[in-house]
């Protein structure tokens, strides 16, 4: 039911996806079947992209086609450039940014329009390879995001590398792609659970329209948020 007022709320609207396209939301059995209901641009690392091999000149989501932007969606240069869309979606992306609260407001400013809403797929820190780490608290990315902490930033690798859980996977070469993270962007710089989420948007000028856990096989891996651009920010 929740996945279903996503869609109803973005049903016909024009968005992008940094990071996609994503299997999840082509796939009916996930539940997260957002892709036949949408019109898409896709924006990503078109050069040494480590989580995207096949990644084309259009943005090819299901069987649809839309226009493919080389882009760092962490990147205000870049992103200063970007057409303003109705909302942005993206999966296991937000948990790779140094400074997230940054970006959200990177978003707000340049990609989204003034209702614009962002949809993200967020691993549940307990139930993937983070369940050793301890939980980023939103002081934290506070913190980062009045230091104006840069995407380079370095001060969670050694973490990730010592606690991260093998048994629920990895990249293969992951230790080496660490050591060169500012290219290869593999380490997840902060843990969320589904309040932390919440927490974020709302401090980044949000406000939430849905929240929720997604069962991923049996596991409740994903959490689910949609949230709007408050009003007030415009």
């Amino acid at each position: 039911m929740s996945f279903q007022l996503i869609v109803e709320t973005l049903r016909n609207k024009k968005g992008i996806e940094f990071g996609g396209p994503t299997g999840l939301f082509s796939v009916p059995e996930h539940n997260l079947h957002l892709y036949p209901h949408v019109n898409l641009d896709g924006g990503n690392i078109l050069n040494n992209n480590y989580f995207q091999s096949n990644i084309g000149s259009n943005f090819t989501y299901s069987e649809k086609i839309g226009k493919q932007f080389d882009i760092d969606c962490t990147n205000e240069k870049q992103l200063s450039l970007s057409e303003r869309y109705d909302f942005i979606v993206t999966s296991h992306a937000i948990e790779h940014f140094a400074n997230p609260i940054n970006t959200l407001n990177l978003w707000k400013k340049y990609v989204l329009k003034p209702d614009g809403y962002v949809l993200s797929i967020i691993p549940n820190k307990d139930f993937c390879f983070d369940r050793k780490r301890p939980l980023t608290t939103l002081e934290h990315l506070i913190s980062d995001y009045k230091k104006n902490i840069g995407e380079n930033d370095t001060t969670h690798i050694e973490e990730q590398k010592k606690l991260h859980d093998w048994s629920a996977g990895g990249l293969v070469n992951f230790y080496e792609l660490c050591e060169i993270n500012y290219l290869t962007r593999v380490v997840h710089h902060h843990t969320f659970n589904i309040e932390l989420v919440e927490k974020m948007f709302s401090y980044s000028g949000f406000e939430n329209i849905v929240s929720y856990i997604h069962n991923f096989y049996g596991t409740p891996l994903n959490i689910v948020n949609l949230s709007m651009v408050k009003n007030d920010n415009y």
